[in-house]
C-alpha cells in the first residue's frame, strides 16, 4: 500500500485518536479529516501546493490534504522574505498557494505579481478559513514540477524541500512518495516502532528534520505535539506535561537546555525513543541526555535532505562510544552506503533523490546513478569505517556547514554580499562551534569602504535571519596560506578573536 493511502486509511480506521496537539488546542484524526473534506473543495483540481504559515495547526492541516489528495506539497518560511519567497515560487511554480490571512495582508501584492489571484473562500465564516487567504496561478501551462516529473520519470512526488545552494539561490530537492514510504517503513521496523504513538516536533516544517515527525506519526496513527521552535529548548516541559513517547531535534537544542540549567536527572520518564539529527552529535551531550531518560533508546541519525530526512541510524551506548563525537552508523535496511576513494560519504538507495529542481548542472556534482538505476548522492562529509562496519563522521570537504540546525553552503552568502556590494573580495566563515561542522552564528570579511550597517540589512531581505551573518568586520590584509589562497582557517581564529571567544 502506498504511503499516501496509508495515512488515509489509519485516519478512517481511527477516528477518535489524537491528530494533533497545537498551541493548547488538540484535534483528533476525525478532526483532520473534517478539515480535509473543507480544503478538497479547495484543493481538489491543483497538484502543486505551497503553504506560507507559521508551522501551526494551518499548516499541518494543508500537509494533511494535500497528501490524501496527491499532491505535491512545499512548506515555506512566513519569515522569508519576498525575495527569497519569490525566488522559491518562481523555481517550483505551484499551482496554488495557502497563507495566513494576516500576513497575506502585507505580501499580497508580491505574490500577485508573480502571476497569482486570490480564490473566494465559499465560507468566509468557517472559524478556520476566516484565517486564510489562497491564491491560485493565473499561466497553468508554466509547471516546472511537471516537466521534472517527466524528465526524471517520476510519477508521484510528495514534496520539496529548499536548502542553502553555493550562488546563493535555494536549491528544490523534491522528494518522492516512493523514498518516503521507504524511509517511514524502515524506520517502524527498525526501532518498533508502535500505533498511536505521540511525537514531539520542535523544528519548522520548511526544515527537513520535521519530516521524521510527520511521515512517523502519520504512518502509524501517531500523535504530533507541535511547538514554536523557539520553544525548543524548553521541549522537556512539554514531554513531562502531555507524557510524550519519542523526542526529535537537532543536538544544539539540548545544548541550549542544558546552558538554561533545564536537564534533570531522570526528568522525562514517558519516552521511549530520542531522535538527534541534522548536527554531528556530541558524547557528551548524548551523555546527559541518557541520565535525563534513562529509559528511553537514544538514536543519533544521519543524512541530508537529498538522502530524505536520514538513511543511517546509530544506538548510543555510553559504555561503547567514547569518541567526542557519537558514530553515524549503519545505513537504514534497503539503502546503502560507503566511502569513495577521498574518504567521502555517499549514500545510495531508494531514499536517494532524483536531482535538484531545475539545475543539471548540480546533478553532475552531487549524484551519480549506476547501470541498475541505483542513485548514489555525494554527501561531501568525511568519514571513517570502523572495523565493526560503523560509519564516523569526521568533518567537510568543503566549507557547508550547519548553523543553528540549517544547511548553510557559505558560498552562498558570499555570493549575496558580493552582489550587494560589488565587492570581489568577500569571505564568510563559521564562529561559535556548537558541535563538529556546527555553528552558532557566522561572520563575513570585507574590504574597506563597505557599509557594513547597510549591509546587514540588506541581506536580511534576501536571506534567512540565520544565513546573515551577525559578525562584519573589515579586513584590508586577507591573510594567505602557503599555497596562496586566502586562509579561512585563520579568519575563523580570528573571527572568534573578534567575537570574544
Amino acid at each position: 500500500m502506498s504511503f499516501r493511502k496509508s495515512v488515509e486509511l489509519t485516519a478512517v480506521q481511527n477516528p477518535d485518536k489524537p491528530f494533533l496537539w497545537c498551541q493548547g488546542i488538540s484535534f483528533t484524526y476525525a478532526d483532520a479529516l473534517t478539515i480535509k473534506d473543507k480544503f478538497s473543495k479547495l484543493f481538489g483540481e491543483f497538484d502543486h501546493i505551497a503553504i506560507i504559515s507559521n508551522s501551526g495547526d494551518i499548516s499541518y492541516f494543508s500537509i494533511f490534504t494535500a497528501v490524501l489528495l496527491d499532491a505535491t506539497f512545499m512548506h515555506l518560511n512566513i519569515e522569508w522574505s519576498q525575495h527569497r519567497l519569490a525566488d522559491v515560487l518562481g523555481q517550483a511554480t505551484p499551482d496554488l498557494v495557502v497563507c495566513h490571512r494576516e500576513w497575506a495582508a502585507d505580501n499580497a501584492g508580491a505574490i500577485k505579481n508573480l502571476g497569482y489571484d486570490v480564490v473566494p473562500i465559499n465560507d468566509p465564516n468557517d472559524v478556520f478559513f476566516c484565517r486564510l487567504t489562497v491564491f491560485k496561478k493565473r499561466d497553468r501551462q508554466t509547471d516546472n514540477l511537471a516537466e521534472y516529473k517527466s524528465q526524471k520519470g517520476v510519477d508521484d512526488l510528495l514534496y520539496v524541500m529548499f536548502t542553502s545552494g553555493s550562488t546563493g539561490r535555494p536549491k528544490g530537492v523534491p522528494v518522492d512518495a516512493i523514498s518516503a514510504e521507504h524511509y517511514a517503513n524502515s524506520m517502524v521496523r527498525t526501532f518498533g516502532v508502535g500505533n498511536f504513538e505521540s511525537w514531539l516536533q520542535p523544528a519548522d516544517l520548511h526544515f527537513d528534520l520535521s519530516m521524521l515527525t510527520v511521515l512517523m506519526a502519520w504512518t502509524t496513527s501517531g500523535y504530533i505535539v507541535a511547538i514554536p521552535a523557539v520553544q525548543s529548548p524548553f521541549g522537556l516541559r512539554f514531554v513531562r506535561k502531555l507524557e510524550i513517547d519519542n523526542w526529535t531535534s537537532v543536538p544544539s537544542v539540548i545544548a541550549r537546555s542544558s546552558a538554561l540549567g533545564m536537564l534533570k536527572k531522570n526528568s522525562m520518564p514517558s519516552l521511549k525513543r530520542s531522535f538527534f539529527c541534522g548536527e554531528a552529535l556530541p558524547a557528551d551531550i548524548a551523555k546527559i541526555w541518557a541520565e535525563v531518560s534513562p529509559d528511553a533508546e537514544l538514536y543519533n541519525l544521519y543524512g541530508p535532505t537529498e538522502a530524505t530526512v536520514s538513511l543511517t541510524w546509530h544506538r548510543f551506548d555510553k559504555t561503547v562510544d567514547q569518541e567526542p563525537v557519537v558514530p553515524i552508523g549503519k545505513a537504514l535496511p534497503g539503502s546503502k552506503m560507503r566511502l569513495a576513494k577521498d574518504g567521502e560519504i555517499e549514500l545510495g538507495g531508494p531514499q536517494v533523490f532524483h536531482g535538484y529542481l531545475g539545475n543539471p548542472q548540480e546533478i553532475e556534482t552531487y549524484l551519480e546513478v549506476e547501470e541498475d538505476g541505483t542513485r548514489w548522492y555525494k554527501t561531501g562529509d568525511i568519514g571513517h569505517m570502523c572495523d565493526a562496519g560503523v560509519m564516523h563522521f569526521k568533518g567537510r570537504k568543503d566549507w557547508q556547514v550547519k548553523v543553528r540546525g540549517y544547511r548553510v553552503e557559505v558560498e552562498g552568502v558570499e555570493a549575496a554580499i558580493r552582489k550587494i556590494t560589488d565587492s570581489s573580495l568577500v569571505v564568510v566563515v563559521p564562529v561559535d562551534e556548537v558541535s563538529k561542522s556546527s555553528f552558532d552564528r557566522l561572520c563575513a570579511f570585507v574590504e574597506p569602504g563597505v557599509d557594513t550597517q547597510n549591509l546587514k540589512s540588506e541581506l536580511g531581505q534576501i536571506l534567512p535571519d540565520y544565513m546573515v551573518p551577525s559578525l562584519l568586520l573589515e579586513l584590508a590584509d586577507f591573510p594567505k596560506n602557503a599555497n596562496g589562497k586566502i586562509d579561512r582557517n585563520a579568519l575563523v581564529s580570528l573571527a572568534e578573536k573578534e567575537s570574544g571567544k
